[in-house]
């Protein structure tokens, strides 16, 4: 387990700083000679480093920093995180979380539902006061672990 203080001390090392609005967030904005930018990301979760910037250079440098400081190994390039799958396109990152969806699915027990396509009624208006059946406890039980799953606690 890392301690916060042992990060707190690496990344005033590697120069950069700790998020005030996620407090796992690690950044730094620097300009090159050549008034080329890069901003390096450290992103921590439990044990693990998640490294992303536009330089490999500076990418290698802050990978040997964090060796220093920590038992640790390079595992190449994100793929996995939170059960989002990660990919690298030619200009952007990717997220794909199909794996997640279809985990909730089966948690749901709507794995056997078919799929349909969605049609949205322009103009449609919803009276507020119209209200349907009540959910049972069942019912509502489902909902209450969907909301929960999508809000990914």
């Amino acid at each position: 387990m890392l301690s916060i203080g042992a990060v707190n001390r690496t990344s005033q090392r590697v120069k950069v700083t700790r998020c005030k609005s996620d407090r796992c967030l690690y950044v730094r904005l620097e300009q090159d000679g050549r008034g080329n930018f890069s901003f390096p990301i450290i992103a921590i979760y439990v044990d693990d480093f998640i490294l992303t910037l536009n330089s490999s250079n500076l990418l290698e440098l802050m990978k040997q920093e964090l060796m220093v400081n920590y038992n640790m190994t390079d595992l190449g390039d994100l793929s996995w995180c939170l059960g989002i799958q990660v990919t690298e396109g030619d200009d952007a990152v990717l997220l794909y979380q199909s794996a997640y969806v279809t985990r909730l699915v089966e948690i749901l027990g709507m794995h056997d539902c078919k799929a349909i396509k969605t049609l949205t009624a322009v103009n449609f208006k919803k009276e507020l006061h119209v209200a349907g059946n009540l959910l049972n406890d069942t019912e509502w039980h489902i909902y209450q672990s969907l909301i929960t799953s999508l809000m990914w606690k």
